[in-house]
């Protein structure tokens, strides 16, 4: 990532706190010194990791809404409560309603608020060449371990497979497998369709972007539509709307996602790819469902593990299709809905304030009448007086009396999630910074006293070596001759060699940064210059003390082999006396 320092209108979410713009500009600015001061200490893996994981906090700084998903299994109300949320009428719903059976959204569908009277807005964002391949490779994968699909081929390979195991998958009467397969043979065409393949997917981190779709359209790229022949709607990466609308807040974007566990793999892919993303999250269950359902389990485990500690300020389950309880749910005082509610709260570790009912079908329809319905099926009109244990849940699901619990829906999204999504993001920001300013600090303290032994080191290394050099010095000054005409063997070769291979392996490590090197200004290389020489003396110091044992083996072997001989005052020293033996 580039160092850049953010402004004030670049961080348009946190302009009350504005001390975590300053704390990240703090950090960018240190390590930019750094880079200009120290730079091995730059491309040390300390600072390398440090600099990849502060882009988490910056994508946070600098976007313009909070994103809130709708998670869910498929056919659980999340598009239709979505509607009456935005209070949507038939003609300019975002989601589409009536089907069963299946999945209803197909699409990852981004909805924000453009300003009241102005006209609704649709934009198609396509996937990049890299994100299609991430797609398909993890559709083979899971296939692969379903059927006889050998992954890693080329799309014309893999298409190859498919008629076959299509065909087995009807004969054993596994609808999921064959729906599956069916959905890759048809992602798989779509790309290999080469016009539209050039004209939508580009390489890139960014995909391709087309707002000349009018929005009347908008149902064949957001929902399942049965017989759909336009390939660019499976290469869709998600769909973005903008709803003219006051209803909620200018900061929020709402995010409807394809329901988990549907049919297609896709769907459940989708939601798992962009938690990392979110900043708070409904999760709707249909009210009449058992409750020890595991993949709604696994969804609440997997939001507490994205949202950490701030979890509880950032995620409400909402049961869902409450006009589908019976008697059975609500007429035994020891064995109810409630009941089965409080266990599986205590076992996911949530509170009740985490929870809400909604019927979409009431909302609209009189207080009276949504009473009447309850109490045909209770058998009481006082709910609380009946489970008295259970008075914190009866109070949250009597609000489905006021247009079956939409008019808090609505409040939540409207009201509660913004404040409480605001105040768990930068309670989640300031974390990170924190744990990235000590992770620096720690950095640096480390790196210095790592240079400050070393220094101590090698200035003794550089004394040693410079004493080698002069001994080098005088023997090829006197040309020493220990058996016959045979000259003095070189004991620096091997030394020299290795420390040669070493020194130019860094270099061809520091003309890596070439393309780095080569964006500097003239003042900006004279500047580098000599951090650079200065990071190439220390590792020509690391190699020659690392060259030196040899030099110190090959001598003393030598010497080894040499006859030994008395002491003498010969005038003409050792080589006279050796010449006389």
């Amino acid at each position: 990532m580039s160092l850049h320092e953010l402004n004030e209108d670049e961080c348009p979410l946190v302009k009350g706190s504005p001390e975590l713009r300053l704390r990240y500009n703090k950090l960018v600015s240190d390590l930019k010194e750094i880079e200009t001061k120290d730079p091995a200490f730059f491309a040390s893996e300390d600072i390398l990791k440090i600099r990849a994981d502060l882009e988490e906090p910056r994508k946070k700084l600098v976007r313009l809404r909070y994103q809130v998903g709708f998670f869910g299994l498929f056919q659980n109300g999340k598009s239709s409560t979505l509607n009456r949320i935005l209070r949507a009428d038939e003609q300019s719903r975002p989601a589409f309603e009536g089907q069963t059976g299946g999945a209803t959204t197909a699409s990852v569908t981004r909805i924000f608020p453009r300003p009241s009277g102005s006209n609704h807005s649709l934009r198609l964002r396509y996937l990049t060449d890299q994100a299609y391949r991430d797609r398909r490779d993890k559709i083979v994968e899971q296939l692969a371990a379903k059927s006889r699909l050998k992954p890693g081929g080329t799309e014309a390979e893999l298409l190859r497979q498919l008629p076959e195991l299509i065909e087995d998958a009807r004969r054993s009467l596994n609808t999921n497998l064959e729906d599956n397969l069916r959905y890759l043979q048809r992602l798989l065409q779509a790309y290999s369709n080469e016009a539209v393949r050039k004209q939508w997917v580009v390489a890139g981190k960014e995909g391709k972007q087309d707002d000349a779709q009018p929005y009347a359209q908008r149902k064949q790229f957001i929902n399942h539509v049965e017989g759909q022949s336009d390939a660019r709607v499976l290469l869709l990466q998600d769909v973005q709307i903008g709803y003219a609308t006051d209803v909620i807040p200018r900061e929020l974007e709402l995010i409807d996602l394809p329901g988990r566990g549907a049919i297609l793999n896709l769907d459940t892919l989708l939601g798992e790819q962009l938690l990392p993303d979110m900043d708070g999250a409904f999760i709707f269950f249909e009210a009449s469902r058992g409750l020890s359902d595991g993949q709604l389990s696994d969804l609440i485990l997997e939001l507490r593990e994205a949202f950490g500690e701030t979890f509880r300020g950032r995620v409400w389950l909402l049961f869902a299709k409450c006009d589908s309880l019976t008697t059975a749910h609500l007429r035994d005082p020891d064995k109810n809905i409630f009941t089965g509610m409080e266990e599986f709260l205590r076992r996911n570790h949530l509170t009740v304030d985490q929870i809400g009912y909604v019927c979409n079908i009431w909302d609209g329809v009189d207080r009276e009448t949504i009473e009447a319905d309850l109490e045909r099926k209770s058998g009481t009109r006082d709910l609380s007086a009946k489970f008295p244990q259970h008075a914190k849940l009866v109070e949250a699901f009597l609000r489905l009396r006021q247009n079956g619990g939409v008019d808090h829906v609505r409040h939540l999204v409207s009201q509660v999630i913004k404040q409480q999504v605001e105040h768990a993001t930068r309670q989640d920001l300031n974390q990170k910074l924190n744990q990235l300013e000590q992770r620096l600090k720690t950095a640096q303290q480390f790196w210095a006293e790592r240079n400050r032994f070393d220094s101590e080191r090698l200035q003794g290394l550089h004394q040693v070596w410079m004493g080698i050099l002069r001994v080098r010095n005088q023997v090829e000054q006197r040309q020493y001759h220990f058996d016959g005409d045979e000259p003095f063997q070189d004991f620096f070769a091997d030394g020299a060699e290795a420390t040669e291979k070493g020194l130019l392996q860094r270099l061809e490590a520091v003309f890596r940064s070439g393309p780095m090197l080569r964006s500097l200004t003239l003042t900006q290389v004279a500047h580098q210059f000599p951090n650079h020489a200065k990071f190439l003396e220390h590792e020509l110091l690391q190699l020659l003390a690392a060259a030196l044992p040899g030099v110190y083996d090959k001598i003393g072997g030598e010497f080894a082999q040499l006859p030994t001989t008395a002491q003498t005052d010969c005038p003409e020293g050792g080589r006279a006396r050796w010449e006389e033996i």
